[in-house]
């Protein structure tokens, strides 16, 4: 019998700034999923917390940005016990500060978005969201 485990939960933050560009950030080497990766601010909620509470903790905890704006715009599943949110959201600086999580980032037109090399999943399915008008998107096994 299978077991039966409780659903992670997780947002990632489409952040725009005054120019209408979106800041992504490359994972570091170490990360254990995805290194060296572009994706979005963001990760999982804590326990009984709103999406929009841990959207904007995420990014202050990634970036040291705070945030204004929040709305959710898509839902995704990547494997049997993940759901993952989607946020679009507007940056109040520019000011960047990254955790240990992140070695670089970049503030990038949305039309340049699909030139990254090395894009992270939760980037695809942002980037999928804004160009396919897609709301809801399964990704099994990526």
């Amino acid at each position: 019998m299978k077991e039966i485990r409780e659903p992670r939960i997780g947002v990632h933050v489409l952040l725009e700034n005054s120019k209408k560009e979106v800041l992504i950030l490359r994972r570091s080497k170490t990360d254990k999923n995805e290194p060296l990766h572009w994706d979005l601010p963001g990760g999982g909620l804590d326990d009984n917390e709103e999406i929009e509470i841990g959207a904007i903790r995420e990014v202050k905890e990634e970036t040291g940005l705070d945030v204004s704006g929040i709305k959710i715009i898509g839902a995704y599943t990547i494997d049997d016990d993940s759901l993952q949110f989607i946020a679009k959201a507007k940056a109040n600086s520019e000011d960047v500060v990254l955790s240990f999580e992140h070695d670089e980032y970049k503030w990038v037109s949305i039309y340049k978005l699909n030139e990254i090399k090395k894009i992270g999943i939760h980037l695809k399915v942002a980037i999928a969201i804004l160009f396919k008008n897609e709301r809801i998107l399964v990704y099994p096994n990526y």
